[in-house]
């Protein structure tokens, strides 16, 4: 799990989502992108009933979003609060699936800095 300061507290959480910032979608994937100003890149996920109404796949959807967000940490640029809206089609995907498409959106949203 990411660490309290990595993630987006209720009130940033909609702000960030009111704010205008940058759309991103891949396959069952959506983020929104919004800068900061702080050193750190912040994360919120938003997994509503519209994905299942039983808490238990919502929130496994969650944990496996943020192992690989707290895993790829280092490779992501700082500065940004990014918040993570899937869609129904995630249930059926497994965690390599989950992982590779979150590398891929982020790449996307130019967040990834290659570091030699």
């Amino acid at each position: 799990m990411l660490s309290k300061k990595y993630r987006l507290s209720k009130k940033d959480f909609e702000t960030a989502f009111r704010k205008k910032g940058g759309y991103f979608q891949v396959d069952f994937l959506k983020a929104k992108i919004i800068s900061n100003n702080l050193g750190i890149t912040r994360f919120g996920i938003s997994c509503g009933t519209q994905i299942s109404k039983k808490a238990v796949l919502r929130n496994k959807i969650k944990r496996r979003i943020n192992e690989s967000l707290r895993l790829g940490s280092e490779k992501i640029k700082t500065g940004y609060d990014v918040l993570i809206m899937p869609s129904p089609q995630i249930i059926e995907k497994t965690y390599q699936d989950i992982d590779q498409t979150i590398f891929v959106l982020l790449n996307k949203a130019n967040l990834i800095s290659v570091k030699k």
